[in-house]
């Protein structure tokens, strides 16, 4: 066999110290740059929680903020229903008065829909997890909001104008 006759003694075979350090070098630089890989970009479990405790904070401010507007709501849900009374029932006010009672009733059973399905994710799902959830609930509960904040200022604009005009 030819390769029996190799001699591993000749200069061929000796070790490149230029060639080891600059291959020990590239080695270790691949190593610290894989090491890195995805921690540059992942906040630590606490950072997250933290983000999610306020996430969640902020889900709780606007969701107490809206149902302090709940009992107006309601109120404001009887007024339009009693003046409802007083309209015939063929004229343009009474379809507006049908129509913002129904925006109301719509906005409070928003909130209580939301309030039923809303969970508290920190302790049963993952941080990551916790925060999309908490981002989604977050949208959410703003447009709950928004739906209260708007079926009231209606509701309450038809009626200034209905009492003005009884005047």
């Amino acid at each position: 066999c030819a390769h029996s006759h190799l001699n591993l003694k000749s200069p061929l075979f000796a070790p490149n110290p230029i060639f080891m350090k600059k291959t020990s070098a590239i080695i270790s630089f691949m190593i610290l740059l894989l090491a890195g890989c995805g921690e540059t970009d992942k906040p630590t479990n606490s950072v997250n929680a933290i983000d999610n405790d306020q996430l969640f904070s902020e889900v709780m401010k606007i969701h107490d903020e809206a149902m302090a507007r709940m009992g107006e709501l309601n109120t404001l849900k009887r007024e339009l229903q009693s003046e409802q009374m007083k309209v015939d029932s063929t004229s343009r006010l009474y379809d507006s008065l049908v129509s913002l009672v129904l925006q109301l009733e719509r906005a409070d059973e928003g909130m209580f829909d939301w309030m039923g399905e809303f969970k508290d994710p920190r302790t049963s799902l993952s941080q990551e997890n916790a925060k999309v959830y908490l981002e989604g609930q977050l949208t959410m509960v703003k447009k709950v909001a928004d739906d209260i904040d708007n079926s009231i200022d209606a509701g309450a604009n038809i009626l200034t104008q209905i009492r003005k005009d009884d005047e």
